[in-house]
Order: structure tokens, then C-alpha cells, then sequence
């Protein structure tokens, strides 16, 4: 199976620091996360808005993430919202080309 990228964007409604500090305690069990090979955790604070964008060796461990009690924790978590959640397989071709670290 070919790798995929997962991206899940949403609103928060709370300070940065708040914001840091729900997540602190998350980075360590994604990195425990089976199949995942990395995450990027990027934000704009201006529009308050998160992006985490994600690598994973196949769908069915993309699959498992999103049914995992770790997104349902995530996605019910107070003040954050309008979650948008996309999967696209990767081009290994071009991306090589360009040192994607895939």
C-alpha cells in the first residue's frame, strides 16, 4: 500500500499558551501512534487556526487514527471546532524530486 497524508484543521477558542498546554500531553502519544511515521503541528495565530499534517506508512493505520479514542478525544475537547479532515495518497515520484521526507 502506498503512503498516505492525513490533514486535520480547526478553530480554537482559547490563548496560544492554553493551547500549548492541551497539547503538550498529546505529542507524546502520537508519537506512539502504530504506522505513523511523522507529524507536523503548525498554527496560525492570527485566525486561530491549527493544522496538523500527518504521514502514515498505509490507510488502514491513517483509518485506525481517525477511529481512535486520541481523535475523539481531540475533536471533543473544549473550544476547538470547525474540524476539517482530508486524506491524500502520496506521489512518490515527484515527490522525491522535491526531498519530501518520505
Amino acid at each position: 500500500m502506498s503512503k498516505m497524508i492525513l490533514t486535520i484543521n480547526f478553530k480554537f477558542d482559547m490563548s496560544v499558551p492554553e493551547l500549548a498546554e492541551a497539547f503538550a500531553g498529546l505529542a507524546p502519544k502520537y508519537a506512539e501512534v502504530p504506522g505513523l511515521e511523522w507529524k507536523v503541528w503548525s498554527l496560525n495565530a492570527e485566525e486561530s487556526e491549527f493544522c496538523g499534517i500527518y504521514l502514515f506508512t498505509n490507510e488502514g493505520f491513517l483509518n485506525d487514527l481517525l477511529n481512535s479514542e486520541l481523535t475523539k478525544m481531540v475533536v471533543n475537547y473544549p473550544g476547538l471546532s470547525d474540524f476539517s479532515v482530508k486524506q491524500f495518497g502520496v506521489v512518490d515520484e515527484f515527490s522525491k524530486i522535491t526531498r519530501a521526507p518520505i
